[in-house]
């Protein structure tokens, strides 16, 4: 058995972060940044509509100052009142996330920019991948898009099972520290490419704030790997190749250290 997993490789200036993350658990959005108010119940206007539309705006804003009647475009309520003017009627105007749900329902909505004071429909836009996770105390968003680099995403497929590398130190199962783990699995293919000796390190964490990683690694990277944890690289590299058989691999475990694990 195999299972999809993708890792994002987000530029955190002096290092990269190599985030290891269910694709389930990935959603299509649109980005939409601050500064913009969303209106349902315009169905998706040409480009000409668009820019006639801004332009209205603009000439409605300058009536209204000549009245020295306060109007701000940026507020749901002011926008409302200029669009049915316009004569739209049924539609709802709020202020809008950074990003929107990628969804048909769009081709009947609209989004005011404020800031280059423009009106776009949402299908002009390509949407983008958003990831979003808890690190403890915020959600934290991660965006991959075509036209984003601050992202790079390999898609892979792994065995089901894994072979765990953490070890007892007396009083817990550990890898590189307390509370850290790391278990490698055979990956199957990169970017649906299938390769051969190619090995998926995740390290996982039970402290707070921290997301799980990942890293594909070569046979020899492994080995070294292996090596510098002091582990039995004949043993482990044995039944990490034997998850190819669907064997599992357990190290002996009494039941007192099972439960304190």
């Amino acid at each position: 058995m195999t299972k999809k997993m993708e890792i994002w490789k987000v530029d955190k200036g002096e290092v990269d972060v190599q985030y290891l993350i269910d694709p389930k658990e990935v959603v299509e959005k649109i980005e939409i940044g601050g500064s913009s108010l969303v209106i349902d119940g315009i169905s998706d206007l040409s480009y000409g509509e668009e820019l006639d539309l801004s332009n209205q705006l603009e000439r409605f804003k300058n009536e209204m100052e000549e009245k020295e009647e306060y109007f701000n475009a940026d507020e749901p309520e002011d926008l409302k009142k200029f669009l049915e003017v316009c004569g739209y009627e049924n539609i709802e105007v709020d202020y809008a996330d950074d990003y929107l749900d990628f969804v048909h329902e769009n081709e009947n909505r609209l989004v005011y920019d404020g800031m280059n004071k423009v009106f776009f429909s949402l299908t002009d836009f390509e949407p983008c991948e958003v990831y979003e996770w808890w690190n403890g105390s915020n959600y934290e968003t991660l965006k991959h898009a075509y036209y984003d680099e601050g992202v790079i995403k390999t898609e892979i497929e792994i065995t089901e099972d894994s072979v765990d590398l953490g070890e007892w130190d007396g009083r817990n199962w550990t890898t590189g520290g307390l509370g850290h783990h790391q278990n490698v699995y055979k990956v199957k293919s990169v970017d649906g490419e299938k390769v051969e000796d190619q090995y998926l390190l995740e390290e996982s964490s039970q402290w707070q704030g921290d997301h799980t990683l990942g890293q594909v690694m070569s046979e020899y990277e492994l080995i070294n790997h292996l090596q510098e944890l002091g582990r039995d690289v004949e043993e482990y590299m044995s039944a990490i190749k034997s998850l190819d058989l669907n064997e599992g691999f357990t190290k002996e475990k009494n039941s007192e250290q099972e439960l304190e694990r």
